[in-house]
């Protein structure tokens, strides 16, 4: 399950999301979710990635030991998800309905990342118990994060913003790896 949610949110999030406007937007609201999207959401997209990147390749069908888990959350995945969480976190956005959604993001990331906190903890606790209550609380931070996805698409198709080609850039690319990657994972082997 939460393999799935991670492929959902890391790539489908990300993919439809920042691939979706085209252009400057004259209309000064479509310019504000324009500028959300392609400068401040593109700029620290793959800094996620590369934190469910690390963190896929240590869980489900990757898994060996809780001690791989532990030493890829401690030195790669909790570091390099706290640099996305506090980038996320200085966003300004001017436009009260473009902020509104975005705090779906930032209260979907911050769940995620304190579930990784957790699920670190309960591991070197050895408290199953705790690391579920991690995987939970990562999970409820991913459902989080889908309802700002659908927000944002709602929003850009209210704004009558264009949908382009989902598979041309090497962005898209790049995502679409990463989603090949979260499907081999599978369920956790924990």
């Amino acid at each position: 399950m939460i393999f799935f949610l991670i492929r959902t949110l890391a790539v489908t999030v990300t993919v439809s999301v920042i691939s979706l406007f085209v252009g400057c937007a004259v209309d000064p609201k479509k310019e504000s979710l324009v500028n959300y999207v392609n400068s401040d959401i593109l700029a620290i997209a793959s800094i996620e990635s590369v934190a469910f990147e690390r963190y896929a390749t240590v869980t489900g069908k990757n898994y060996t030991t809780d001690q791989a888990v532990y030493i890829a959350l401690r030195d790669e995945v909790i570091p390099v998800y706290k640099r996305f969480n506090n980038l996320l976190n200085q966003v300004r956005i001017d436009d009260e309905v473009v902020a509104r959604v975005h705090g779906h993001y930032v209260k979907g990331s911050r769940k995620i990342l304190k579930g990784f906190e957790t699920k670190l903890y309960g591991i070197s606790a050895k408290d199953d118990t705790v690391t579920e209550l991690g995987n939970k609380t990562i999970d409820a931070g991913i459902k989080e994060a889908l309802v700002w996805r659908e927000e944002i698409l709602a929003l850009a198709k209210e704004r009558k913003l264009k949908d382009i080609n989902r598979k041309k850039t090497k962005l898209e690319k790049f995502f679409y790896s990463i989603d090949d990657l979260l499907q081999d994972s599978g369920p956790t082997g924990e």
